[in-house]
Order: structure tokens, then C-alpha cells, then sequence
């Protein structure tokens, strides 16, 4: 096997197997390198296929889809420690545990009047003969390709600062995320946000150009706070009270804006519950149900869950960089449905006249059990035994007389 760490017991006996790894226990350790919260991740045990990034993503098969299931199935062993998968989720489901999200919170209180330069491990700095200018701080990673927009994003604010990123090798999502910000970045402050330099001359010239930015620090807790509200917070900062306009997505960093066709929702709220990033919500007071768009990872699980046709749409690839995109907006509203025999509310106004329209035609020749179609759980038994009774009695003093 190519993969370090395994053997073949088929090629040789079980006896050998066991002689060669006791030999070489000491040689064969990992670490743990990703955490996985199931309980956001876009792929876990839903009906239909809807992410699967960090598969794709991985170069090594350290992470494989159980498709029977719907699992994840992760093996430290295979990991490589190359983060790719991290910055590929869309939900922030996985991270990278040598640097998590809160570890980079930390770390970057220390860039504070600094100019950063990520540095990762395998680039060769040993006989790098550069001259940094004053304030320019180092930062040294493992690897560079579990960083994601909101962990760049959180260094760029707690500094103040444009980033330099000394490497010849960016993964997919990671340069994703760059555009993004430098996207972002030339919309609010006219300046980029992150130079890459791949060799020393790039290198020189970004530390040249790079400087402070004014009026984009801003400091935040980024503690036990998911990915994606992570940027939302940061990003709300930079946009304020403006309209900056839109960026543009690429193939690995997904954002955009789920819009509802409101005279064909019922609010039967399937969205809400196929929702696990708690982007689409319903609200009790107003009946209602609303989308914070910044969260939203738009994977499509509520349009294939939505029993409606032409229902809900998305619009992908997208960050508005405009103040609605920060709240909860109404994608549909409706009236409760009060019991016709009690008076109780008991559904939305629009369900109901949905479902009798449907059973109305076939219950036309029978008015009582045309009449449980507008009743709640409690009446509609009442009311069709009553009817049930008062027939068998009328019945029965018929076949009497």
C-alpha cells in the first residue's frame, strides 16, 4: 500500500504482518489533525447528496463517503495535514485542529500594529536574505491551505493591516477565499487585502506595497463562534451602513441568497428544519419565515426538501455587500387559520386553503366531513363521530318502526 502507516496482509502471512508493525511501532504515530461537527455538515445523513467538498478535496482518501448512510468516514492515519478540506467546507463542519478558529483568534490579538507574513513550514526561508520594513511580523504556520475567509479575514482586522502570503502553493479554497476579500476590499478601501508572492522578488514587492488600512481594525471575539458567523460579524463591520455592492463566488467558496415564491409557500416549514446551519428560521410572532443570507452555505437542501413547486430558488455564488444581507429578511408571511368549530388557530391560512382545495371536489356530497377540512386535530374526530352517532341512531329508529 502507497499510503503510510498500512500493510497488506495479503501479500505476506498474518505472522509476518504482526513481526514488521511491532518492529516499527515507534515509527507509525499521527495526530489528530481535523474535528468534525456532524451536526452542521451539508453531507451528514440528508436523503440526497449535497456537499461532499472535503472528499473531493482530500489527496490522500483520509476522508471517504459512507453513501449507504450518509457518514463521513475519517482516517488520521491517511491525513497529510494539508487543511484543503478545511477550507472547502462551507459550513465550517471541519477544522484544523494545530490552528483551529479560536487559536487563530488568539494569535492574531498579537498582530495588532503589525503588517502579517504568513509564512508555512515547507517554504525554505533558511537562506531567504530579505529585509523586512518595520512593523512587518511573521507568522509562521504548518500549512497553508486550511485557511479560509474568515480566518484571513480575522487576521486582516485584528492587524489593521493588507496581509503578505509567502507561498508557491495556495490550495483551491484558500485562493478562493482571497479573491473574495481582495474583492472586498477594493469595494470598501480601494486597496487589496492580500498580496501572494510566490518567490523573493514577489516577495520584496509585496512587503513594498503592503501597509496599513485605515479604518478597517476591528477587534472580536472569535471564541466557540462558527465559521460562518465569523465572517458574517467581520464582514458586517466593513459594509456598515453602505451598499458596496456584490462580489462574485468561485468554484470552491459558496455564498448566495435563497429567495421564496411566496404565493406558492405554505410555510409548512420543511426548509427550516432541513436548514442545520439555523440560516432560514421561522418567527412565531409574525408568522413568518426568514433568511439570514450571510450564514447561508446554499446548498439546495431546502429546495429539494420544499414540497412545493416553484417555490424556492437560489441565487448562487453571490455576497451582497448591503446591510440586508446581515439580518433576517421575510421570504413569506401569512395569517393563522382559526378552527371553525372552536376558534382556535391552528395552521397557516394558505395550507388550509390549499389541502381543500384538493379533498373539497371529493367531500362535496358529505357538508360534515367537507367541514373537518377546516377544524383543528381536536375537532375533527368530535366532529365526525357526532355525525357518526346521530346517523347510527337515526338508523336504528328507522329499522324499529
Amino acid at each position: 500500500m502507497t499510503r503510510s502507516g498500512c500493510f497488506d496482509p495479503l501479500q505476506s502471512s498474518l505472522e509476518d504482518v504482526l513481526e514488521t508493525v511491532r518492529e516499527n511501532i515507534d515509527d507509525y504515530t499521527y495526530e489528530k489533525i481535523i474535528s468534525f461537527d456532524e451536526n452542521i455538515c451539508q453531507y451528514h445523513e440528508r436523503r440526497d447528496e449535497i456537499c461532499g467538498r472535503c472528499v473531493d478535496e482530500c489527496p490522500s482518501v483520509a476522508i471517504v463517503k459512507d453513501n449507504s448512510v450518509r457518514h463521513l468516514e475519517f482516517s488520521q492515519v491517511d491525513c497529510i495535514d494539508c487543511g484543503g478540506c478545511v477550507s472547502v467546507c462551507p459550513s465550517g463542519a471541519l477544522d484544523y485542529l494545530p490552528l483551529n478558529r479560536d487559536s487563530v483568534d488568539e494569535m492574531s490579538k498579537l498582530l495588532n500594529g503589525h503588517i502579517p507574513l504568513i509564512i508555512p513550514e515547507r517554504m525554505d526561508v533558511e537562506d531567504l536574505e530579505i529585509s523586512l520594513k518595520e512593523n512587518v511580523l511573521p507568522f509562521a504556520i504548518y500549512a497553508e491551505s486550511f485557511l479560509h475567509e474568515a480566518t484571513l479575514l480575522t487576521l486582516l482586522q485584528e492587524s489593521g493591516s493588507q496581509i503578505v502570503f509567502y507561498s508557491d502553493l495556495i490550495s483551491k479554497g484558500t485562493t478562493n477565499a482571497i479573491d473574495i476579500l481582495n474583492q472586498i476590499y477594493r469595494l470598501k478601501y480601494n486597496v487589496d487585502a492580500i498580496f501572494v508572492a510566490t518567490n523573493k522578488k514577489e516577495l520584496e514587492e509585496a512587503l513594498e506595497k503592503a501597509d496599513f488600512v485605515e479604518n478597517s481594525k476591528y477587534t472580536f471575539n472569535n471564541h466557540d463562534v462558527r465559521k460562518r458567523e465569523i465572517f458574517s460579524i467581520r464582514l458586517k463591520y466593513i459594509v456598515g451602513e453602505d451598499d458596496l455592492g456584490e462580489v462574485k463566488c468561485g468554484d470552491y467558496v459558496h455564498y448566495g441568497l435563497v429567495k421564496v415564491n411566496e404565493s406558492n409557500c405554505t410555510l409548512c416549514l420543511s426548509c427550516v428544519s432541513a436548514c442545520n446551519v439555523g440560516a432560514i428560521i421561522a418567527d412565531n410572532e409574525t408568522n413568518s419565515l426568514l433568511i439570514n443570507p450571510s450564514i447561508c452555505t446554499t446548498c439546495g437542501y431546502c429546495e429539494t426538501t420544499c414540497p412545493e413547486s416553484d417555490c424556492i430558488s437560489i441565487e448562487k455564488d453571490v455576497i451582497k455587500l448591503s446591510p440586508f444581507w446581515f439580518s433576517n429578511n421575510v421570504l413569506a408571511q401569512d395569517t393563522l387559520f382559526a378552527c371553525v368549530e372552536c376558534g382556535k388557530e391552528f395552521a397557516t391560512t394558505k395550507a388550509i386553503n390549499k389541502i381543500a382545495n384538493i379533498m373539497a371536489p371529493l367531500f362535496k356530497s358529505d357538508p360534515i366531513k367537507e367541514k373537518t377540512l377546516y377544524c383543528c386535530e381536536d375537532c375533527k374526530p368530535k366532529i365526525m363521530m357526532k355525525s357518526y352517532m346521530e346517523n347510527r341512531n337515526k338508523y336504528n329508529n328507522t329499522t324499529i318502526k
